[in-house]
């Protein structure tokens, strides 16, 4: 096992690797890749305020893609930032609808009654059919990688260049 590879996950038991990250499928609300350390936060507050539990859960071992929705091209480029172990993937079309996805997200704050008690703080970035759930520290990392205009604008660029490429293969095959 690689260094990294240790680092992104936790040995359990002999044998059994599991991922710090978690994605909870529900049956009338989104889905929602979670930090695994809020997954029992985050069902809990879906099931006071949504009256279910999730359906199904797995772990998320080789990343996750934020999709906004609509049409996709074959072969558009994608972008990825790494959040605590975790490959964000993204179109570089929508670089900035994931900046201010993250830079938007309002902190939400649930104190947990039960064992342990405490006050746990999350934001949660919506996509198209899912959201993401990260905590303060994740939220500020991932906002420090998709960092300025600049860096924001040289992701897009590759989007921009992929459209010149496909309008010059449309307009040789006219």
């Amino acid at each position: 096992m690689t260094e990294a590879l240790a680092k992104t996950h936790q040995k359990v038991t002999e044998g059994e690797l599991v991922s710090p990250w978690t994605f909870l499928m529900w049956k009338n609300a989104k889905n929602h890749a979670v930090p695994t350390s809020l997954r029992q936060v985050i069902i809990d507050d879906l099931a006071t305020r949504a009256g279910e539990l999730p359906t199904n859960e797995e772990p998320l071992m080789d990343g996750y893609f934020l999709d906004f929705g609509g049409m996709i091209h074959k072969d558009e480029p994608h972008h990825h930032i790494m959040v605590d172990g975790l490959k964000i993937e993204f179109l570089t079309a929508f670089v900035d609808s994931v900046y201010f996805g993250f830079q938007k997200a309002k902190r939400r704050t649930i104190f947990r009654r039960n064992k342990p008690k405490r006050l746990w703080s999350y934001y949660k970035v919506h996509g198209a059919y899912h959201c993401l759930v990260v905590e303060p520290h994740q939220r500020d990392d991932a906002l420090e990688q998709l960092g300025t205009v600049e860096k924001r604008q040289q992701i897009y660029n590759r989007y921009i260049e992929f459209n010149k490429d496909m309008a010059s293969l449309i307009g040789t095959a006219l």
